[in-house]
C-alpha cells in the first residue's frame, strides 16, 4: 500500500485513544502517515508523520488530508458533540471530498450494532442495537448515518465493529461477519492492527460491516 510518492496512509480522530495507537503501529509498519487531530498534537517529531488540525466534517479539510492518500482510516469511533453527530458527518465530507486520491479503501470503526450490508440486522446486533439506543440513541444514529452514506458511495470500505475498548491487552483478534457481544472487550492495540490489516487487504473490502472479536 506505500507509494513512492505522497502519503500513504490517512488517520481520521488520530489524536483519540485509539486514533493514537493506529498512528505508532502505521509508522512502525514503514508507512507514511497524515494524522488529522482537532485540537491537539500528541505525537513525537517523526519525518514519516504529518499532523494536521482541521475539522473531519469539511469536505475541503478531507480533501487536503487524503488526497494523497492510499486509505483512509477513521478512528472517529461513534459519538456526538452539542453540535451534532460526527462520524456521519465526517463520511460525508470525505465521500464529497473524492476518498482517498490514491482510489484505496476507507476503512471505519464503530460499536457493536452495525446494520449488515443487506440493510437487515443479525439477532446479536438487534439486541445490541437496542441496549446502546437505550445508553446512546444519538451515537446509534450517528453510526447508521455513516454506513448509509458509505453504502450509498462508490467507496471501497469496510467498517470494523468493536465491543468495548479497552488500554490493555495484547494485539490479538479475529474477525467475523457477526457482531461482538457487548460483554466482551478487545484492546486498543488489537483494534489499530484490526484496522491497518483490513486497509492494507485488497480483497476485504466487501463494502460492509464485521465485528472485531477476542482470538478463540
Amino acid at each position: 500500500m506505500c507509494h513512492d510518492d505522497g502519503v500513504d496512509i490517512t488517520v481520521l480522530g488520530a489524536n483519540g485513544n485509539v486514533g493514537q495507537v493506529v498512528v505508532r503501529e502505521a509508522l512502525g509498519r514503514g508507512h507514511r502517515v497524515v494524522a488529522l487531530v482537532h485540537n491537539s498534537d500528541p505525537f513525537e517529531d517523526d519525518a514519516a508523520l504529518t499532523v494536521i488540525t482541521g475539522d473531519v466534517r469539511d469536505a475541503a479539510t478531507m480533501r487536503k488530508v487524503a488526497a494523497d492518500s492510499g486509505a483512509v482510516i477513521s478512528c472517529l469511533g461513534t459519538f456526538t458533540r452539542k453540535s451534532g453527530g460526527v462520524l456521519g458527518p465526517a463520511m460525508s465530507a470525505l465521500v464529497e471530498a473524492g476518498g482517498p486520491g490514491g482510489g484505496g479503501p476507507v476503512v471505519t470503526l464503530t460499536g457493536a450494532a452495525a446494520i449488515t450490508a443487506d440493510g437487515g440486522l443479525q439477532p446479536r446486533a438487534r439486541l445490541n442495537r437496542a441496549v446502546l439506543q437505550v445508553m446512546d440513541r444519538a451515537a446509534v444514529a450517528d453510526s447508521e448515518a455513516h454506513l448509509a452514506t458509505l453504502r450509498s458511495s462508490s467507496l471501497a470500505w469496510t467498517t470494523l465493529c468493536a465491543p468495548s475498548i479497552t488500554a490493555e491487552g495484547d494485539g490479538e483478534y479475529r474477525l467475523d461477519p457477526t457482531m461482538p457481544s457487548l460483554r466482551r472487550s478487545t484492546s486498543r492495540l488489537a483494534v489499530a492492527r484490526a484496522l491497518l490489516d483490513v486497509a492494507a487487504d485488497a480483497a476485504a473490502h466487501a463494502r460492509g460491516a464485521v465485528g472485531i472479536h477476542p482470538p478463540r
